[in-house]
């Protein structure tokens, strides 16, 4: 296995997707609003600032490390194996989570009206919200 990897240029290939991964991740998560990438990204890790009680919902189906839960500061790493996916996915989820939290202080007592996305009520507008902010990424 080591030949196979450092042989040739599969590690090079393997850290240049892993990079590209965390780019497109950190593009995503900087394209909601609630959230920011506080520092650069520099390979394939994402440091990102998530609103209120998001990265613990997110965190429920995406694996990843709180770095400061004070400030709402999270770590994400890609690898050689998450695949486009894997970070639309959890850019997704994250805006759903975001948006989430905004439908339910705007919705107060009127959520168990909110049509629902993947198992979370949202308002209908935030998957046309999603798709345009994926699509422009």
């Amino acid at each position: 296995q080591l030949l196979a990897l450092f042989g040739g240029e599969l590690w090079r290939e393997n850290a240049e997707h892993a990079n590209a991964m965390a780019a497109r991740l950190a593009a995503g998560i900087a394209a909601i609003d609630g959230c920011s990438v506080p520092l650069p990204r520099q390979a394939n890790g994402v440091f990102a600032i998530l609103p209120g009680e998001v990265a613990e919902r997110v965190s429920e189906r995406y694996a990843f490390h709180t770095w400061d839960a004070s400030t709402g500061l999270v770590r994400f790493l890609c690898s050689w194996d998450t695949t486009d996916g894997d970070v639309d996915g959890l850019i997704a989820a994250v805006a759903v989570e975001v948006d989430r939290g905004a439908a339910l202080v705007a919705w107060g007592d009127g959520v168990d009206d909110l049509p629902v996305v993947e198992g979370i009520a949202v308002p209908a507008e935030v998957g046309l919200q999603i798709l345009r902010r994926l699509g422009d990424s």
